[in-house]
């Protein structure tokens, strides 16, 4: 098992008149690395900017260790005194898709001070931990790029004025609509399940939170598939996938 890789980074603050650390130091072990790891799906799987926890783990120092030491050996100059850093509150730990970094507010201010955003994959490569900050396959588009006949069959049952039955839109929705293009259905990604709605409104479609008609909601790896058949049977069609 490896050590713990240890840090030292410098401090920034958007207050240029505040007294802040110059940097904070912090030591991560391999358990906390794979939380850190976790936390980055988390934050890639629900397209978040960031996960922030409270994390008392990092300390708040007046200088940089490693220049100090520099100028103790140039001035032959010894001190009793330690770096106890500025009172801080709020330590939390941020973790972002691919970085993570400490953060604080100093006491009795509202100023926050950030230390550098470091690389998660740099941390799990020291550890030899698996990281991979591409996203998994939307259940939508392998609906849309693993059964090429879902295209041909919606264009047989949804031959209409307009050309193609089904949209890929840009929020990775399926946009179904019957022949006489009355009656929309949508299937969409929400909080990790897949949904299948109903509106005869073709505005909704571009707004997944506008009021339609629920379908039904379907989980596991095929739940595109069961939203995309259930569809089919509402409307009578027939559809082997």
């Amino acid at each position: 098992m490896a050590d713990a890789k240890t840090y030292t980074a410098e401090c920034s603050s958007s207050n240029e008149h505040a007294a802040i650390p110059a940097v904070v130091a912090f030591s991560i072990d391999e358990a906390k690395a794979r939380e850190i790891i976790n936390l980055a799906g988390l934050v890639k799987e629900h397209d978040l900017l960031r996960v922030k926890k409270f994390d008392y783990a990092a300390d708040w120092l007046k200088t940089d260790p490693a220049e100090s030491d520099e100028d103790a050996k140039d001035s032959d100059e010894t001190s009793d005194d330690d770096d106890d850093g500025p009172r801080t509150e709020c330590d939390c730990l941020n973790v972002s898709e691919d970085g993570f970094w400490f953060s604080c507010i100093l006491k009795h201010t509202d100023t926050e001070v950030c230390g550098a955003q470091l690389s998660i994959r740099e941390l799990a490569e020291h550890f030899g931990l698996e990281f991979s900050p591409q996203s998994q396959p939307n259940r939508i588009e392998a609906l849309w790029q693993n059964h090429t006949m879902v295209a041909d069959f919606v264009n047989s049952y949804c031959c209409g004025a307009a050309p193609a039955g089904i949209v890929l839109a840009a929020d990775k929705a399926l946009i179904i609509a019957t022949e006489d293009r009355r009656v929309f259905y949508r299937v969409s990604e929400v909080n990790g399940d897949v949904c299948a709605t109903k509106t005869h409104d073709l505005i909704n479609l571009a707004d997944p939170e506008a009021e339609s008609e629920l379908v039904g909601t379907y989980s596991g790896e095929d739940a595109a598939v069961q939203a995309f058949s259930a569809i089919c049977r509402a409307q009578g069609w027939t559809a082997v996938l």
